[in-house]
Parts: structure tokens; sequence; C-alpha cells
């Protein structure tokens, strides 16, 4: 049986530069705000909006995705994220907003706006997201005394977007399901 690599999300403060800690910080250190996953606790808090007078933005979060075991591969390649559900958004106007930036930490306190793209929500023909360095794979780097920024994808910073025709309730939450950002992979 192969066993294929496991990958982490990674939430980060978006006010602490995390540059050359991203793959050895522990909760607390660097802005590291912890793994994400669907437990309790586990999720992106976006923020409440009060959307009676206009359209609000969330707070913008950022993460990235980390190789926490890499089983049987060396490798990823052709790394592509999107939303895999946005079920609990069934009224309404509703954005999901992103963006990406290459290589290297470029500026503390970054807010997405309505400009920004629009998370793809359904699965992107070509890889999306690169490493911290610009490449198109993750590399296992074991054995290396300082562990390589190649193990880490590039900052992904993401932000939701809902209009006054958005009724007041919450959506998402833990092991819900129905507002999942997914990585697929090639490994070898």
């Amino acid at each position: 049986m192969v066993n294929a690599p496991t990958i982490q999300w990674r939430e980060w403060d978006v006010d602490i530069d995390p540059s050359g800690h991203r793959v050895t910080a522990s909760v607390g250190q660097w802005g590291y705000q912890g793994a994400k996953n669907t437990s309790n606790g586990g999720t992106l808090i976006f923020s409440s909006l009060n959307t009676s007078v206009s359209g609000q933005i969330s707070d913008t979060k950022v993460v990235t995705a980390h190789v926490t075991n890499w089983g049987d591969g060396s490798g990823l390649t052709n790394l592509k994220t999107y939303l895999s559900s946005i079920s609990d958004f069934g009224t309404g106007t509703v954005r999901f907003l992103y963006a990406i930036h290459r290589n290297f930490w470029t500026q503390s306190g970054v807010a997405l706006n309505e400009t920004d793209s629009d998370f793809p929500t359904a699965l992107p023909a070509s890889q999306n997201i690169l490493s911290t360095l610009g490449s198109g794979f993750l590399k296992n780097t074991a054995g290396v005394a300082t562990p390589d920024e190649n193990q880490v994808t590039e900052y992904l910073y993401l932000a939701v977007f809902a209009d006054t025709n958005v009724p007041p309730s919450t959506f998402g939450g833990p092991g819900g399901g129905g507002f999942r950002v997914r990585l697929l992979y090639d490994f070898s």
C-alpha cells in the first residue's frame, strides 16, 4: 500500500512576518495561529458582519499548506486549491476572495477588498499555488540541518464578502463541511 503525504493548512497572523519560520514554528511563535482542520477550534473564523446597511468584507486570514508527513513521497507537484463546498451559503450574494503572495512576505496587515479575485469553486485546470520559493513543487528535505522553505506553499490570503441580501445566520463551522478549502496534488 502506498502512503500519500499528509498536508496541513496553517493559519498565520496577517501582521507578523513568519518568513524563515513556517516549517518549525510552534503556536504563538512568529504569528503561527495553529493548524486548520474540521474539528472544533480548527476552523478559520472570519468574523461577524453587519450587512444591514451595505455589503461587508470579513477579516482577512492568511494560510499556508505544509507537508507534515511525507509518507512514501519525495515531492509534490501540480498543486491545485479551491473551495470544494460552499453549500452553507444558499441565499444572497457571497464572494470568496483570495490573493496569493508569491515568493516571500511582502507586507503586514494585508486586507482583501472587492477588487481581489474570487477563489475558485471548482477544481482548477492547472496548478494555482506554488512553493514559497515560487517553484511548482514541494520537496522532502528530511535530513537537512535547516528545513527548506520548499516544504511550504506561498501565502494564501482569504476573506468573505457578504452583501445585504445574505440573511443573518452562522455559516460554516466545525464539522459542517459546507465551506471547505481543498488542496489536491500529485506526488512521487
